[in-house]
Parts: structure tokens; C-alpha cells; sequence
């Protein structure tokens, strides 16, 4: 397994050490039908015995998804009711397979701004954002709504 960095376990490391094709396992650790029953069994119990984790990166790349969502808020979650919200938002993303990241925004409109041109450009696949109103903000909710960006407010 030498092509690990930090003893992560790649695709390749599997084909090598079970001398198959790279691809024949990515589809395999997907549930690919085109891979035998027995060959994926095989595949998984290696994945699983020396501690396989998919690279988000690569999927991103080959897939054209970050299977991630992010959710802007005016400021840190304290209070145990938007705690509850965001686990049940967390929770149901993670069955389709995303993940979520939280992003305070300290009420600064500015970085809510950048952050949201980020994430627009690549760095994420859907956003909620919740947001104090006020004529600044409003007009730029207002331009994000009509652009059809995939983005919840709340």
C-alpha cells in the first residue's frame, strides 16, 4: 500500500492487493451491477477490514457534485430548538449520502456575500441560509431568489 498518505487506504491500494482493476473496485464499493456478488463481497470485507473511507475530493471531481450543503447563519447556534433543526437537517442529508457544513456569518453581510459566491462557484451543491432582513440583505435575497441558485432561506 504504497500509494497512502496519512495510512488511508485507496482505491488502488484494493485492486494491487487484490490484483483487479481499479475501476472493478470503485464500482463494486458503488453496488454496481455489472460487478459479480462474490467479487464485491470480496471487495467490501477488504475496504472494511483495513478501514476504507471514500476521498470526497476525488467523487467531487469524477462526479461534478461536492455531496455537500451548507447552511449560512447570522451567528453561532446556542439556543437547543435551531440546535434540534439543524441534527434533523444533518441527519436526512447524511441518508442521501451529503454532508453538511455550518457556517456562521456574524451578521456581516459582506462575508455572507463571499461565502455564498464560494460555495455558488463549486464549493458546495445546495445552501440554506438564514438571514436577518434588512434593506441591504433583502435586495441581495431578492437577486439570489430570481437567479435560481440552489438555495434554501429561512
Amino acid at each position: 500500500m504504497d500509494s497512502q498518505d496519512n495510512n488511508r487506504i485507496t482505491i488502488t491500494d484494493i485492486a494491487q492487493a487484490l490484483k483487479i482493476n481499479p475501476s472493478t473496485v470503485s464500482r463494486a464499493l458503488s453496488d454496481s451491477s455489472v460487478v459479480k456478488s462474490s467479487t464485491k463481497k470480496k471487495i467490501k470485507e477488504y475496504a472494511i477490514k483495513h478501514n476504507y473511507q471514500p476521498n470526497f475530493a476525488a467523487r467531487s471531481l469524477q462526479k461534478k457534485k461536492t455531496y455537500t450543503i451548507c447552511i449560512l447563519l447570522p451567528k453561532v447556534v446556542v439556543h437547543e430548538f435551531f440546535g434540534k433543526i439543524l441534527l434533523g437537517v444533518q441527519r436526512e442529508a447524511q441518508k442521501h449520502g451529503y454532508r453538511c457544513l455550518i457556517l456562521p456569518t456574524n451578521y456581516d453581510l459582506n462575508h455572507e456575500i463571499n461565502e455564498i459566491k464560494n460555495l455558488l462557484n463549486g464549493g458546495a451543491d445546495g445552501i440554506i441560509m438564514c438571514y436577518q432582513s434588512d434593506d441591504t440583505s433583502d435586495d441581495y435575497v431578492h437577486k439570489l431568489i430570481i437567479s435560481k441558485d440552489p438555495i434554501d432561506f429561512c
